[in-house]
């Protein structure tokens, strides 16, 4: 029976320091689960009229999770940290196949003015001058094509053509722009792709949109800094010799390469390099260079996620030395000496775990690129890309709104072996005493399985079943056919807090406290302090509530027990328990 068993993970408030909202896996052997969905509706029949029967709806779904399951002692003598994990996917922000449209393609559609062909029938091969338009009502789009197409440009093809997206439409550049016919001339031959009419265009094309944007990681060994000098405190020695100085949580940084041709680009051979002078015994954060050109539109292997997904893992992996100094307690001094990588089944994701231990207050950071100063980038040009606004010549800056990632986990606190008994009396302690906000706190549930719509073979993934709430999400992200989160992904958790923001929530609670020139009534203190605090608090948690529209998957579900039932039986070595657990999107707790 505990051969079958289920890994479920009960997640709870953990006791780590400088952490909002840390949490804990308690892991649990399920020998059955069971959900429950009820939907609160209404059916009556209206009289007089033949039995005609009305039912109504109002979406009001009550979801229980009842768990069953065995504890028994531990075999080990004791548990070690859980490694740092950290999880990367280029699911759906590249696409599956070469020149289709993909998360990127929207990044870059949403911070550019819309520029699209404006000709019935469209333009043939060789075309060297093409029309096109902007939006309807911008007075100022004529005045300003210049700068948005300006010359000696390329133009690419950023949406609304299958199979074309992201390609270069013109190998020659820009030659002239005429603002009263709206029309840009080309040099050379021209067009070497035909377009559509409204196809939307843009001067810039994914792999040059990542262009010195990335991401980084701190080695576990750098997390708390190593000192210079020969003696105190946080000192590392290694084979007898005193490190120099790195600072605490200097990361290794991971930059994208969009001019270099990747290998794994048709006609490619770039690899991953390392930038000399950017080492951090001399004040630099030390850059690991990917190239990724080529891989949206020729990837050899027509499968663009999938090589941008290898070439960061390759980046990772890189054998090149960072440092004189080293990256990991047995002496490396490469990136894969500070971390090791594993590839999923399917080849879209990666998970990245610490060879040592650490604790990073930014662990993976700048997720969204580089400072625009380009700063610890070994001495690259801005992460961001300039554009003139249509409006008011503002800037209009490259970063990506899709995470490639997630942080790292933090490593769970040592606990000794755990006989049956232990876990009996853990699980009796938490459930008896949850309090919302306050350690311990019951936070979620992940409850794996099986699939075949996220693998790529025969051999299934395994994923963790979730909730949504909210209208408006579409059938993918709701159905299996979304759930891209790998089944070791730690669950996503909001604070009691985090949900809306306090400048919403004060502006709600305001909106009813102030008299008509929005001043705060002098009773409103008094009335906080007062009897109705309580009351005040559920303002705020509805507030909260009613300011987030929708939740997508999270990676699990967020529960509140209960009811916990725990049974031994003389003679046995094990405790069975039975779990009732209510799906919940929010708590709240005045």
């Amino acid at each position: 029976m505990i051969c079958m068993a289920i890994p479920v993970k009960l997640w709870r408030r953990s006791s780590l320091s400088g952490e909002p909202l840390a949490a804990t896996a308690i892991h649990l052997d399920a020998t059955e689960f069971r959900i429950s969905v009820e939907r609160s509706i209404s059916a009556f029949t209206v009289p007089f009229n033949n039995a005609y029967k009305i039912g109504m709806d109002l979406n009001l779904p009550i979801t229980v999770l009842n768990i069953t399951g065995v504890l028994v002692d531990d075999e080990a003598v004791g548990e070690t940290g859980a490694d740092a994990v950290a999880t990367m996917s280029t699911i759906g922000y590249y696409p599956k196949q070469n020149s289709e449209d993909s998360a990127v393609l929207k990044d870059i559609r949403s911070r550019h003015i819309p520029i699209t062909i404006d000709k019935k029938g469209g333009y043939s091969i060789g075309a060297t001058s093409i029309k096109v338009a902007g939006p309807e009502s911008d007075e100022h789009f004529k005045v300003l094509l210049g700068d948005i197409f300006s010359i000696g440009e390329k133009i690419y093809v950023a949406g609304d053509m299958p199979g074309v997206n992201g390609q270069l439409v013109t190998h020659t550049t820009i030659t002239g722009t005429n603002n009263v016919t709206n029309t840009l001339t080309l040099g050379g031959t021209g067009l070497v792709s035909p377009l559509s009419n409204n196809t939307r265009l843009s001067d810039i094309s994914p792999d040059l949109f990542l262009h010195h944007q990335g991401f980084s990681l701190v080695p576990g060994l750098w997390c708390r800094g190593i000192s210079s000098s020969s003696s105190g405190s946080g000192t590392f020695g290694l084979g007898g010799n005193t490190l120099k100085q790195i600072m605490p949580n200097t990361p290794i940084v991971y930059r994208f390469d969009g001019n270099t041709l990747s290998q794994y680009a048709t006609g490619g051979s770039g690899a991953p390099t390392f930038v000399a002078g950017t080492e951090p015994e001399n004040g630099g954060f030390p850059t690991i260079n990917i190239p990724i050109g080529g891989l949206y539109t020729s990837t050899s292997a027509g499968n663009p996620a999938k090589a941008l997904m290898q070439s960061i893992k390759d980046g990772i992996d890189c054998s090149a030395n960072v440092t004189t100094l080293s990256t990991s307690l047995d002496g490396g001094r490469t990136s894969a000496s500070a971390f090791d990588t594993v590839m999923s089944s399917d080849g879209y994701s990666i998970s990245i775990m610490r060879v040592d231990e650490g604790r990073s207050s930014r662990d993976m950071f700048n997720p969204n690129g580089f400072s625009p100063k380009g700063g610890g980038t070994g001495g690259s040009s801005s992460g961001y890309y300039q554009s003139s606004g249509y409006d008011s010549h503002t800037d209009i800056t490259r970063r990506r709104t899709s995470l490639l990632h997630s942080n790292f986990s933090r490593e769970v606190p040592v606990r000794g072996a755990l006989s049956a008994g232990d876990k009996a009396q853990d699980l009796l302690g938490i459930f008896s005493n949850s309090p919302i906000g306050e350690e311990t706190e019951l936070l979620g549930i992940q409850v794996p399985y099986d699939s075949l719509i996220q693998s790529d073979t025969t051999s299934p993934e395994v994923r963790n079943f979730f909730l949504t709430y909210g209208s408006g999400l579409s059938e993918k992200k709701k159905t299996s056919d979304g759930n891209t989160w790998l089944a070791s992904t730690p669950m996503k958790h909001e604070d009691r807090n985090a949900v809306g923001g306090s400048e919403s929530i004060l502006g709600v609670i305001g909106t009813y406290l102030s008299d008509d020139d929005g001043n705060i009534f002098s009773q409103t203190a008094d009335l906080i302090d007062g009897v109705f605090a309580g009351a005040v608090d559920l303002v705020k948690d509805v507030a909260i509530i009613l300011d987030k529209k929708v939740m997508e998957n999270t990676g699990g579900i967020t529960i509140i027990p209960a009811r916990l039932n725990i049974r031994y039986d003389a003679g046995e070595r094990h405790y069975t328990y039975d779990m009732l657990l209510s799906a919940v999107n929010h708590k709240i707790a005045p």
